[in-house]
């Protein structure tokens, strides 16, 4: 039960430490679980340096069959625990890096609930109108949100809608509303004109699926500390006296 540190690199050790330990947490009793997910992750997302923890949750999902639950509590988990020390994490077993090639157990995978689609209006249409102010507020937070995303994606623009695609597939949101955000995105989320006939269960995906983007890209303190400062800013709007935002939350 000793990993591989310091022949690996630290941070690769870091990012295995918290895959094993989250996949434990929620599926210690069922060893071929965490074994095929675990070497799952070694096979397809160990390297990579960004974006990966929603990319790997949905693998495994697709992979070993999870519910909406679990799926939800091993994002929320693998987040935390990359957030944590290095020596405060449970050491791997040097077996799981000794057969990476296995393929992860198969399972029968549940079908995902249809979801409600947000009706769409074209957005020429919306834009010849004033904004309501939920979309003046969600776009604001939205932008906010972007900002580490941004940074990353500079070497790459495309990037930019490939990471927030991940996260709202991730997220099951429903295929008309990822569309509009990766456009959105792409642009920068200079058209709020495509959130003005969304609902507010649609505008709380969205802000939603920005933090998930947000978590891959900066960590969930970071995050969380973003969408925080967010929030507030948005408050200082005056369509905040119409919409608080704190009902994105």
């Amino acid at each position: 039960m000793n990993d591989r540190r310091p022949a690996d690199p630290p941070k690769l050790n870091q990012r295995r430490r918290a895959v094993y330990g989250a996949l434990k947490s929620l599926f210690g009793e069922r060893p071929a679980v965490v074994s095929g997910c675990f070497r799952l992750w070694e096979r397809e997302f160990a390297n990579l340096p960004h974006f990966v923890v929603t990319r790997f949750v949905s693998r495994c999902t697709e992979t070993v069959g999870m519910s909406d639950a679990e799926r939800i509590a091993l994002t929320r988990r693998t987040f935390e625990l990359m957030a944590k020390p290095y020596e405060s994490l449970e050491r791997y077993p040097d077996d799981l890096l000794a057969a990476t090639g296995e393929p992860a157990p198969a399972a029968p995978v549940a079908a995902p609930a249809p979801a409600a689609t947000a009706a769409r209006t074209p957005s020429s249409f919306v834009a010849a109108a004033a904004l309501p102010a939920e979309a003046i507020i969600a776009g604001a937070v939205g932008r906010s949100l972007l900002s580490p995303l941004r940074a990353q994606a500079r070497s790459k623009p495309t990037l930019l809608g490939e990471i927030v695609g991940d996260a709202a597939r991730h997220a099951r949101l429903p295929e008309v509303l990822r569309e509009r955000i990766t456009t959105w995105c792409s642009n920068g989320g200079a058209d709020d004109a495509v959130l003005a006939d969304l609902d507010l269960e649609s505008l709380r995906q969205w802000v939603h699926v920005l933090y998930l983007a947000a978590c891959d890209a900066s960590g969930p303190v970071a995050a969380d500390r973003l969408l925080a400062q967010s929030i507030s800013r948005a408050g200082a709007l005056p369509a905040a006296v119409e919409f608080p935002p704190d009902q994105l939350l």
